[in-house]
């Protein structure tokens, strides 16, 4: 039997991460429209990663925190 093991320094990495949620996902957690959400985004209540130039997150804690 193998076995494979994550290094360290992957499993490091990964933990640090933030949560990341696509916009239609962060939308039915908040149970908001696109609309809504992009108005949040606009006015910081949101933050957002930028993965390409059509692709964007939005930092799953923000999300977290305004169901709170």
């Amino acid at each position: 039997m193998t076995v494979i093991s994550t290094p360290a320094s992957v499993a490091a990495s990964t933990a640090e991460r933030p949560r990341l949620l696509t916009i239609k996902r962060a939308c039915a957690e908040l149970d908001c429209s696109r609309s809504t959400a992009l108005r949040m985004i606009a006015a910081g209540k949101l933050r957002t990663v930028t993965l390409s130039a059509r692709a964007v997150r939005i930092v799953a804690a923000d999300v977290d925190a305004l169901i709170a």
